[in-house]
């Protein structure tokens, strides 16, 4: 545990002293008045106004399925409907009380047409009221880092506490589809058949005017009368992933159209590299309590990251976690950031192994110290 608090720590000093630089050329919305792109990593690769709270409507329907889905509750067994008026310009499928679906329906027909009397079912029969259902919402929001948002439903249908942004519904998309295999494949249908009491209903989805891009994941759509229309979005072409969201788009149009031109601006102008690899020997230290001893320093996790064209080189700084020039075994060495300009492009913390006898012929020196970096490989990455 203190392994792990030391390296973190040494990540966040070292993102403090990146350098600082603008960004050459960027994407141009014509409606958001909040945007991001981010990658599959979490790097942000451009924003707009990427904190500005408001109501991310229909979007809360992801939080509602990860919810569901963490509970534990079955995707097959059933949930028997209660009563619930959610208003006339509501966007429902006309579930009423004593109607019986299964999980797997519900989830369908509010991540697909958006339906928002299926969140209040899933809520109710999931936490057994929409209040205690909210509360897990709120919790799992702060778990992974959403610190600009707060859920006062389960459907995203107004509400003065209910509010987000564009970083941390980015942060939310790329959580749902990295880690639920069923919320990944749901946003992917153009359409669904179902049923709603003895009724077959075919739904098509809700962001159908986009389906048609290329490499297009999902996700979902939001809209409200006075807070304009939204878009969470996902799309991957030759193993680069991103992420994007739109918000108050003044038309239900425009949330596709500045969709297209983000991701269209990412894969134009954004590439994968590999930074490190897990494991990779990164120098030999002298072991502090044998002369002829030294331990290998190798990184922790592998990175990647995301270059921008156009942006200036990749750089990496790297830090010690002790000033001291000899290392014990098995401890925290230090950590290295690779940057371009003034967005992270990756990490990884290093630590030392179980000494060996020296070599006879080996430099030490592999990293820079504390306070030094350079160029990844040498190149311009330019």
């Amino acid at each position: 545990m203190r392994l792990r608090s030391i390296l973190v720590a040494l990540l966040a000093v070292l993102a403090l002293v990146a350098p600082r630089h603008a960004l050459a050329a960027e994407p141009q919305v014509t409606e958001a008045r909040g945007a991001i792109v981010m990658d599959g990593q979490g790097q942000v690769l451009w924003e707009l106004d990427a904190y500005r709270e408001t109501n991310p409507a229909s979007i809360t329907k992801v939080m509602t399925a990860m919810v569901a889905l963490d509970s534990g509750f079955p995707l097959d067994a059933t949930i028997t409907c209660v009563d619930v008026d959610l208003g006339d310009l509501s966007q429902t499928a006309g579930y009423v009380a004593g109607d019986k679906a299964t999980l797997r329906d519900l989830l369908e027909v509010a991540l697909v047409w958006s339906a928002n009397d299926a969140c209040y079912q899933i809520a109710c029969g999931v936490a057994g009221s929409e209040e205690a259902f909210v509360a897990l919402m709120n919790a799992k929001a702060q778990s992974l880092g959403m610190t600009h948002t707060h859920f006062e439903n389960c459907h995203g249908l107004g509400g003065e506490q209910h509010y987000s942004c564009a970083r941390d519904l980015a942060l939310m998309g790329r959580y749902a589809l990295a880690n639920y295999p069923f919320i990944a494949q749901t946003v992917a249908l153009e359409r669904i058949t179902t049923h709603v009491g003895k009724v077959e209903l075919d739904l098509e989805t809700t962001h159908k005017p986009i389906s048609d891009y290329e490499g297009l994941l999902g996700i979902k759509t939001g809209s409200l009368l006075d807070d304009g229309s939204s878009f969470l979005g996902a799309a991957e072409r030759d193993g680069l992933r991103v992420y994007t969201v739109v918000l108050d788009c003044p038309t239900l149009d425009g949330r596709f159209d500045d969709t297209r031109i983000l991701m269209d601006w990412a894969f134009a102008n954004c590439s994968t590299v590999r930074l490190c690899e897990e494991g990779q020997l990164v120098r030999m230290a002298p072991f502090a309590f044998d002369a002829r001893l030294v331990c290998p320093v190798t990184y922790l996790q592998e990175a990647e990251g995301v270059r921008v064209k156009g942006m200036g080189a990749v750089t990496f700084r790297t830090t010690r976690a002790s000033a001291q020039h000899l290392v014990a075994a098995d401890a925290a060495y230090g950590a290295t950031l690779w940057m371009q300009g003034s967005r992270l492009v990756g990490a990884s913390t290093m630590a030392s192994g179980r000494p060996v006898m020296r070599p006879l012929a080996v430099n030490p020196f592999l990293l820079p110290l504390f306070g030094e970096g350079g160029q990844m490989g040498g190149s311009p990455w330019a």
